[in-house]
């Protein structure tokens, strides 16, 4: 079953007010075997320029160890957004992987095989910030970025950012090599082995 998200629309030149933001919970954790499912979040708004995403989670530990563009930040602890913009003309993908230094892995493809890494020039693109506050035993991190219109435009010509305009995309939450590994996601997905590279998963974006 596909969940729907709904991307709200922003005034021009408004600060994005986060709090308000309805969000999308990273709950699906059914590959869970160690009972450790953070709770994350998902939210998301869009303006003529660009898509905005916050996203977020709340953890007992937090592994940080690489630090380069494309480094494998999967096995730190980890929050994804997966996005294909343009789904009825283009299977292609992008895969945006931050662990909570901020260290980016970005792909781009249709399917896991044969994945294109793109390149640190493109970090220009993207205004990453990342936070972490401790509440009590828990540490609440998070990275906010933005996906901007002429990012898209270079990878998927003719993209307009409208109203009604209807993406696929899925947000994860995961830690492969941490003290508890796990892997959640937003939407459910039905494979037996932990794989997030399932578009035929993805779940629906709508643009107000």
């Amino acid at each position: 079953m596909s969940n729907n998200y709904l991307i709200n629309k922003l005034k021009k030149d408004v600060v994005i007010q986060w709090d308000s933001l309805m969000p999308a919970e990273i709950g699906n954790y059914q590959w869970e075997k160690n009972e450790y499912c953070p709770k994350a979040y998902a939210k998301a708004c869009y303006d003529e320029r660009s898509i905005n995403l916050q996203l977020s989670v709340y953890e007992k530990e937090i592994k940080a160890v690489y630090k380069d563009m494309n480094d494998p930040v999967c096995k730190d602890s980890c929050l994804e957004c997966f996005i294909q913009p343009d789904p009825i003309n283009d299977g292609r993908y992008l895969n945006f992987e931050f662990n909570s230094r901020g260290t980016l892995l970005l792909g781009l493809g249709s399917n896991r095989e044969g994945r294109s890494l793109l390149g640190e020039e493109v970090l220009k693109y993207f205004d990453i910030s990342v936070f972490d506050q401790i509440i009590g035993e828990l540490h609440k991190w998070g990275v906010k970025f933005r996906i901007p219109i002429e990012f898209l435009r270079e990878v998927y010509p003719g993209f307009e950012l409208a109203s009604g305009s209807l993406l696929k995309g899925n947000f994860y939450k995961c830690g492969d090599e941490t003290k508890y590994p796990h892997y959640g996601s937003w939407n459910a997905i039905v494979s037996e082995k932990p794989d997030f590279h399932c578009p035929e998963y993805f779940g629906t974006w709508i643009l107000e």
